[in-house]
């Protein structure tokens, strides 16, 4: 919740290659100073992180290890941020193929499953504000300051004063979200929840974490309408 506008904008960490724009080094070593660095299998609450096999396009569970690596292989959102080598494995973000994961749970000894989805039907209103990338450094090529711009305009959904067609990474990003969705149905209709919290598609834009208290106080009251909904369900006996 302290993260500020321009403090996320200095974590964007340019890759300028073809796996992805954002490296996401930055953002990791944020976090590893607000949590400290932890090993999975030391966490008081059982953990899984899911992610893809690039080469094999196998879902993998990340259950033991550096809590962080799990995290960085699980947000390898493709195109947007590069791949991450696990051995001879490149990983991307397991929401490509399980974005509503409640298998890897199956095994543990809960009273219930609550799954939350952040595909949900999108609100009126849920306008996603535009982040601006840094200053690029003086020795780019002339123009290519302004394709990062564009690019990453696209991406956050940010608007330009005159109208403009969706961009390559716009496109491929609602695609994809539109595939899981599709996926996350076929998933849920194997391995339902006890609850379902499903979270706008458009509450929050990417990379947008200074909304923080926002979103939470949203997530919340989605989240207990859920639960009053489930306890009607069931006769309020939960």
């Amino acid at each position: 919740m302290s993260l500020e506008r321009r403090e996320i904008r200095q974590l964007l960490d340019w890759a300028f290659g073809r796996s992805g724009l954002i490296k996401g080094e930055r953002i990791m070593g944020a976090l590893r100073e607000l949590v400290g660095e932890h090993r999975i299998e030391e966490l008081p609450v059982s953990y899984t992180a899911v992610a893809m096999d690039i080469a094999s396009g196998k879902e993998v569970w990340l259950r033991k290890g550096s809590l962080f690596d799990a995290i960085r292989a699980s947000i390898a959102i493709p195109l947007v941020v590069t791949p991450f080598l696990d051995g001879e494995r490149r990983l991307i973000d397991g929401g490509v193929v399980n974005p509503v994961p409640i298998a890897p749970t199956l095994n543990d000894t809960t009273d219930m499953t609550v799954a939350v989805s952040l595909g949900g039907r999108a609100m009126p209103g849920g306008g996603r504000a535009q982040v601006v990338p840094p200053d690029a450094s003086p020795e780019m090529a002339p123009g290519y300051r302004e394709r990062i711009r564009d690019f990453i305009g696209g991406l956050m959904g940010g608007k330009s004063d005159a109208p403009a067609a969706p961009g390559m990474v716009s496109i491929a990003l609602a695609s994809m979200e539109s595939m899981q969705n599709t996926i996350a149905r076929l998933k849920l209709a194997a391995y339902s929840p006890d609850v379902m919290v499903e979270i706008p598609r458009n509450a929050c834009g990417f990379g947008e974490f200074w909304r923080a208290a926002e979103m939470i106080a949203l997530g919340e009251e989605i989240t207990a309408r859920a639960f009053a909904r489930a306890g009607r369900a069931s006769g309020g006996g939960r």
